[in-house]
């Protein structure tokens, strides 16, 4: 549902605005001190700001941001954090207070949490995502090679090209609107940077960078289920930023 509010602003942009500005900082502070030691008053800080993230997260109702969180904090271990009793309890606590939010709004009969629970509904319509993602497809089909332009997504009988809309997921909106041969030519840089995906990228340590593995997971998958291209460019930024510290340690 569509709420404008005063002055014209767009209550569901407003939202998930929000919503990504408190896992966006809430990763950045629990990720990056990992391995540095602190105070009590600092961890104290540390967790007051975070429960401030959570509450802002919470109160803007989205669902994938709440959820990519909760991936993204379980990806830490992979950067194998010196300090790992404090991650562990911060981690622990965090991932509490989520689950308890999504049982509590499941009891409350919040609609968007008790959707995603539905096991007698596809994933697709759990997602809200189905008539997207059909689009998407069938707008690739039409024009697999070189997809329909930039902008050229639209859903049949609902939209036009241009009006908007677009599939919520980067790698349908590649494909149905560059095609093939453009999504191929968008990601070949990629390609040649060999090793951005090797061995140390699971063992990045705080002081080169431990809080980019987590937020590429949390980017990844909001790119994959709710952003556009526009917002989805992060992802590659990321990428690049993986790369950049790896290189940094093989010529350290």
């Amino acid at each position: 549902i569509w709420v404008e509010l005063k002055g014209g602003v767009d209550a569901l942009a407003l939202r998930n605005d929000l919503s990504f500005l408190a896992s966006f900082g809430l990763i950045i502070m629990v990720s990056a001190y990992v391995d540095k030691h602190m105070t009590k008053s600092e961890l104290i800080k540390i967790m007051f700001y975070s429960f401030i993230s959570l509450n802002m997260l919470f109160w803007s109702g989205a669902r994938l941001p709440i959820i990519s969180i909760m991936a993204a904090l379980t990806v830490i271990p992979l950067i194998r954090p010196k300090y790992k009793m404090r991650y562990n309890l911060m981690t622990f606590l965090i991932l509490g207070i989520a689950a308890l939010y999504i049982v509590y709004s499941s009891f409350l009969d919040i609609n968007f949490i008790a959707t995603l629970f539905d096991s007698a509904e596809p994933l697709l319509t759990r997602l809200n995502r189905s008539t997207n993602w059909i689009g998407g497809y069938e707008r690739f089909l039409e024009k697999p090679l070189l997809g329909h332009g930039l902008g050229g997504f639209f859903i049949e009988g609902y939209s036009w090209p241009g009006w908007g809309t677009y599939p919520h997921n980067l790698f349908i909106e590649l494909l149905s609107e560059m095609g093939i041969i453009g999504t191929f030519i968008f990601i070949a840089p990629l390609l040649l940077l060999k090793g951005w995906f090797g061995k140390e990228t699971a063992s990045i340590r705080a002081q080169s960078g431990s809080v980019i593995l987590p937020l590429f997971i949390m980017h990844f998958l909001q790119a994959m289920i709710s952003f556009d291209l526009r917002r989805s460019i992060a992802v590659f930024a990321l990428i690049g930023s993986i790369y950049a510290v790896n290189k940094m340690k093989q010529n350290s």
